[in-house]
C-alpha cells in the first residue's frame, strides 16, 4: 500500500512520541496540583465511564 515504508514508519513514531511526550508533561504538571488518591478516582470514574459507553454503543 506504502512505498515509502521507511518514511511511514519514522512519521509514525515521531507522531507517537510526540503524543506520549505531551501526555507525560500534562500528567506530571496535573501530579503536582492535585492530591494522588483524587487522580485515581478521577481514573477510574473515566474508566468505568468510556467501558459503560462502549458497552451501551455495542448493544
Amino acid at each position: 500500500k506504502y512505498n515509502a515504508l521507511l518514511e511511514v514508519w519514522i512519521g509514525a513514531t515521531l507522531g507517537m512520541f510526540a503524543a506520549n511526550s505531551i501526555g507525560i508533561i500534562a500528567g506530571n504538571r496535573i501530579k503536582e496540583k492535585l492530591p494522588e488518591k483524587l487522580i485515581k478516582r478521577i481514573a477510574a470514574s473515566l474508566f468505568f465511564l468510556f467501558g459503560a459507553v462502549t458497552l451501551y454503543g455495542a448493544l
